[in-house]
């Protein structure tokens, strides 16, 4: 009435405290997963009403949910459910309500599955998260202090629980919302009222989710790392132009985190005969040179080797290709298989190898070839003139294809002679010469 304003009554029956459960129909499953025969969002609510008729109700105020930090307990042990059976422990949860009834509520249908930890402020869950490392948060949203949006921002801003998987509960089901909380950094919105069911498959989703993102991420920091270990050994075998010492820094690498021993096979000419012995060969002798020597062969040729049974050690055995060519190859022994993981990085270490020793090859190829064409020039024999002496001294720059330069100095010598030194050397300047 205008002024006086309404009065609602509403009646609602009074069950027995001991009132059965009514049995679900026929042909249907329990009545979280069948709903009774009931259609719809309705079972659910129905059989969630059924639930709180339960002989034993969970009592309003627990010592967890009275006390923030308090992980809540458990009155009796409960097996993993379908989604727990691959973990050592349960997924611990951190739920975060002022509304005491709801912090039992939301306990009394995760505690079977999951260790519960219960807090009644954005603060006290804040500092409960970072100090126990927890895999999800169940947080209401509208709480004095800090509400569930500032929760949010707090547990994204620092790295110990920037990943954390966060569903935020609210009774403010409109779309702005819904949009602020995605913006604050929330990764699921469920709505008030929600079904056991849908709040159950929410969690579950998030916490598979979130290992998903977790291995993604591991996988990405080991690939990242095989990259950078693969990396740094390509620059420590490239840091030498010396072959023999690239051999050597090949075997520092690969003895003893790949093998057990190993032997490097080169060949000038692809197929290398199998008795050729092995240019470089270190490790704990597993096979015998022979053995080594065919393994190479077969992976020089591209043939699969005869394995014996029972096998005395793990052979691997990779060509070295470099500019199309075949230089050889590289055999790793151990007494433990290669994983496919293992078998692409040594593919990858191979080539760099493969890489390194050939461009060393090529320039001390590069380098006879020219050093014979500068003593070509040379005179073979020195002018003789009167009244002067020649004495001549030759060395070969070991500095690359640097700008030279022309020197000359007088000396004076005893009994009044004079004597010239005459120059050409690598570099620049005086200080070259």
């Amino acid at each position: 009435r205008p002024g006086q304003g309404t009065t609602v009554t509403v009646d609602l029956p009074f069950a027995a405290a001991r009132r059965p459960h009514p049995a679900p129909p026929a042909g249907t499953g329990s009545r979280r997963e069948g709903g009774g025969g009931r259609p719809g969002r309705a079972a659910a609510y129905v059989d969630e009403a059924l639930g709180w008729l339960a002989a034993d109700p969970v009592p309003a105020a627990t010592p967890a949910a009275s006390t923030p930090h308090a992980p809540a307990t458990h009155d009796a042990p409960h097996g993993p459910g379908p989604h727990e059976t691959d973990r050592l422990h349960p997924a611990r949860l951190l739920v975060v309500d002022d509304n005491a009834d709801m912090r039992a509520y939301l306990t009394q249908l995760l505690q079977p599955d999951y260790d519960v930890l219960l807090a009644a402020d954005g603060q006290a869950a804040l500092d409960l998260a970072l100090a126990q490392p927890v895999e999800l948060v169940l947080s209401d949203v509208m709480m004095p202090g800090m509400d569930g949006f500032e929760l949010v921002r707090a547990l994204r801003a620092d790295p110990r629980t920037a990943r954390l998987p966060i569903v935020l509960l609210t009774a403010r089901a409109g779309e702005e919302e819904a949009v602020q909380g995605r913006q604050a950094g929330a990764d699921d919105y469920l709505a008030k009222p929600f079904s056991a069911r849908q709040l159950l498959a929410r969690v579950r989703t998030g916490l598979e989710l979130s290992q998903l993102r977790e291995q993604v991420l591991t996988e990405t920091r080991n690939q990242l790392a095989v990259l950078a270990t693969l990396a740094d050994a390509g620059l420590r075998l490239s840091a030498t132009l010396d072959p023999d010492q690239i051999l050597q820094t090949a075997g520092q690498i690969l003895l003893p985190d790949f093998a057990d021993q190993i032997s490097i096979h080169l060949t000038a000419a692809a197929p290398a005969p199998a008795q050729s012995p092995p240019a470089y060969i270190a490790g704990t002798p597993l096979l015998a040179r022979e053995a080594l020597a065919t393994a190479a062969t077969h992976a020089i040729n591209g043939t699969a080797p005869a394995v014996p049974h029972p096998a005395p050690a793990a052979v691997l055995a990779l060509p070295l290709h470099a500019h199309d060519q075949t230089l050889g190859a590289l055999v790793l022994v151990r007494h433990t298989d290669y994983s496919a993981v293992e078998h692409k990085y040594l593919e990858n270490l191979a080539h760099r190898l493969a890489l390194a020793y050939d461009n060393a090859t090529r320039y001390h190829n590069e380098r006879r070839l020219a050093l014979t064409l500068q003593r070509a020039l040379l005179p073979h024999r020195l002018p003789q003139v009167p009244g002067v002496r020649l004495a001549t001294h030759y060395r070969a720059s070991n500095r690359g294809a640097e700008v030279g330069g022309d020197w000359y100095d007088v000396l004076a010598l005893p009994d009044g002679a004079v004597g010239l030194a005459i120059g050409d050397v690598m570099g620049h300047d005086v200080e070259a010469a």
